[in-house]
This record gives structure tokens, C-alpha cells and sequence, in this order.
């Protein structure tokens, strides 16, 4: 999945164990909302925004980091963001959606009218 905008670290709840990636726009804006989140290795921002689905050797590297026991790794998925510094989420849902941004909102909640681009779980 390839995401254009520019994109920001928006929200990281540490109790809600969730990642918000935002792309504010004028009108239409696209963010990636990641849940029940283990580990992280992000830049702060991103221009353009590549997610794939890791597989093989390097899910299994992104589970021992993020120490997810071995009887719970299938319910977790590991997505990477393939740019020079090799960035990653594991995570067990992950959305990638648009739609128009609330201007009265401080923070971040689901666009209005939210399209929902890809999404990604176990």
C-alpha cells in the first residue's frame, strides 16, 4: 500500500496501546490507525507513505524485538515502512483511511465519512 501526504506521528497512547500516522490536508486527509501496538521503530514524520506486510525472517525478527510469547504471534502483524532507515510496527490491527479532517477537534479521531484504504489484521 502507498500512501501519498505528508505524515506525521499524530497519536501515540501508551495505556490504549494505539499509533496514529496523519496526512492533514485541506478537505480530504489519510491516516493509518494502529492498534493493541507491541513495538515501534518510526521516523517522526514521512513523505509518502509505503506499508507492507512482513513475512519470513523479518517477522520473526520484529516479534523477538517486540517480545511477543510465541503461542501469540499469530494474532499480531508486523508492517514495515520500507524506507532507508527500515521502520516498523507490530501491531494487531492496523487502518489506513481518508476522509474529511475535523477542524474543531483538537487531537485525532476517525475522519467523517472515513473511506477505509486497506486494512490489515490476523
Amino acid at each position: 500500500m502507498v500512501l501519498e501526504g505528508h505524515f506525521q506521528w499524530w497519536l501515540y497512547g501508551v495505556g490504549h496501546s494505539q499509533l496514529v500516522l496523519h496526512a492533514p490536508a485541506d478537505g480530504i486527509a489519510t491516516s493509518v490507525h494502529f492498534e493493541g501496538v507491541r513495538a515501534v521503530k518510526l521516523r517522526t514524520s514521512y513523505v509518502g507513505l509505503t506499508i507492507l506486510e512482513a513475512s519470513g525472517d523479518d517477522r520473526i525478527r520484529m516479534l523477538a524485538y517486540a517480545k511477543v510469547p510465541e503461542r501469540l504471534s499469530d494474532t499480531h502483524i508486523c508492517l514495515t515502512l520500507p524506507t532507508e532507515d527500515d521502520g516498523f510496527v507490530v501491531c494487531g490491527r492496523a487502518t489506513a483511511l481518508s476522509g474529511r479532517q475535523a477542524r474543531a477537534h483538537s487531537g485525532w479521531r476517525w475522519p467523517e465519512e472515513a473511506a477505509v484504504l486497506a486494512s490489515w489484521s490476523r
